[in-house]
């Protein structure tokens, strides 16, 4: 995550990927690190991470909650991202 966006094109592997999905180019497999979660755990990490799933063979929906942090001072050029939502 420290090195910045880095290039992305069509996913290879059909077998555990949609082929709807992209993947970063020119990375390391051999480095990958598996975190397993067990039922109601939770992960956090920086979206600038290489992370990736295999294929959910499961009947049952995968869920995932995104959430972004936007610095007050950031240039925000979206219009509909500068509504401001009272947290009382």
């Amino acid at each position: 995550h420290k090195i910045g966006i880095l290039p992305h094109g069509k996913v290879k592997n059909l077998e555990e990927h949609e082929a709807w999905t992209d993947e970063v180019e020119g990375v390391d497999l051999s480095r990958e690190a598996a975190v397993v979660l067990d039922k109601g755990d939770i992960l956090f990490f920086d979206s600038l991470l290489i992370h990736s799933s295999t294929r959910n063979r499961s009947k049952r929906w995968r869920r995932s909650y995104v959430c972004h942090y936007i610095r007050h001072d950031s240039k925000i050029e979206r219009e509909d991202l500068k509504k401001k939502y009272s947290l009382e």
